[in-house]
């Protein structure tokens, strides 16, 4: 006896089988034809892959714009350091002198996680240049109170009350600590002296992403060529018909 109940009935099931399979069984050149037809033209696949790294562009050079302010803060900082801790020996004037027992390493830890760049353009679909902008730096104040909040951040803190050394200082009177000064962030690395972790790294973050910017621009104008080859070739074309 048949396991169907009728003809009609075992030929639904067996082309109900066959249907997934139809694909592999075509050769394989109508297969990538069917493939290409499915794709957007060359000129149009190239213009969105320009745009996404174009986004990335302007991802990393709103990057380097926050490590060169996390540079700046580091200087500054070291700067008013020195007015109020005195080395055990004398510093050098060099802005990046390491051996000075005042120095603070003030590598913010922003530069690795937060204000870190997917350098693959598909990471940028959907995005816009709004959405790659790195949002603005938090008031001083604020990262004081983070730091306070934080155990171990603002040694002293948590204990004693607020007094006026507390309190952000003028130029003439400038912090006795790190996290008295106004260029202090709750991210700043505070090892004194040589931080053998972070050492020099406000040139290789500088040197790197301005390597990764340059190497991203060559590739915008690559792709810029190749784009104005395929428009060329597609009036040419045009005009021939």
């Amino acid at each position: 006896m048949s396991a169907f109940c009728s003809d009609a009935c075992g030929l639904k099931w067996a082309a109900d089988q066959i249907k997934p399979h139809l694909d592999s069984l075509k050769p394989v050149a109508q297969r990538s034809l069917d493939a290409r037809a499915q794709e957007p033209p060359p000129a149009e696949r190239t213009s969105a892959i320009l745009r996404l790294v174009k986004l990335v562009v302007r991802a990393l050079e709103s990057r380097q714009l926050r490590i060169d302010d996390a540079v700046e803060r580091m200087y500054r900082l070291n700067a008013e350091m020195a007015l109020t801790a005195p080395a055990v020996r004398v510093p050098s004037k060099s802005r990046g002198d390491r051996g000075s027992s005042t120095r603070v390493c003030a590598f913010d830890s922003r530069i690795v996680h937060e204000w870190s760049v997917d350098l693959d353009p598909t990471t940028m679909r959907g995005k816009s240049l709004a959405d790659v902008a790195f949002p603005p730096d938090p008031e001083p104040e604020v990262e004081r109170e983070l730091a306070r909040d934080h155990d171990g951040a603002t040694p002293g803190d948590a204990e004693t009350p607020q007094t006026a050394a507390d309190t952000p200082t003028s130029a003439s009177a400038p912090a006795a600590e790190p996290h008295q000064s106004p260029h202090f962030r709750a991210t700043m690395c505070l090892v004194r002296g040589r931080c053998f972790r972070h050492d020099g790294w406000e040139v290789s973050k500088t040197r790197e992403v301005e390597i990764e910017i340059a190497d991203q621009l060559a590739l915008v104008r690559y792709l810029s060529l190749q784009l104005a080859e395929l428009d060329t070739r597609l009036q040419f074309g045009k005009r021939l018909h």
